[in-house]
């Protein structure tokens, strides 16, 4: 494969990766979510550093991204942040995310930056 083949191929992206998705039962029922993209954690914690987000905000940011089914924007998460208890669903569900997106403990030795 010459240079120009290469960088073509990855550019386009691994054929073989698909687009990770996950269920996640919760006391409502169940939610799918997806894998966060590289650029999407990068913007992440480019935004939670430039702008000082809480941890909490960079949560629901991570968690609009991330939920497929049902959507739900950064200000719906943080509502769903205030009536959820601490270890419950919308913790099942960034530990999810966080999982499939490769950003669990550990995964700075990958080259894969931290969440936290």
């Amino acid at each position: 494969m010459g240079d120009v083949d290469l960088k073509n191929a990855l550019l386009a992206g691994d054929p073989n990766r698909g687009d990770e998705t996950e269920e996640v039962k919760t006391y409502a029922g169940v939610v799918v979510v997806r894998a966060l993209s590289r650029s999407e954690v990068l913007g992440l914690q480019d935004a939670r550093r430039r702008s000082k987000l809480t941890f909490a905000q960079f949560e629901a940011h991570m968690v609009a991204l991330g939920l497929v089914s049902p959507t739900m924007t950064p200000g719906e998460v943080e509502q769903w942040q205030k009536v959820e208890k601490a270890g419950g669903d919308l913790e099942q569900v960034t530990m999810t995310i966080s999982r499939i997106s490769g950003l669990e403990q550990g995964a700075q030795k990958s080259g894969v930056p931290s969440a936290q």
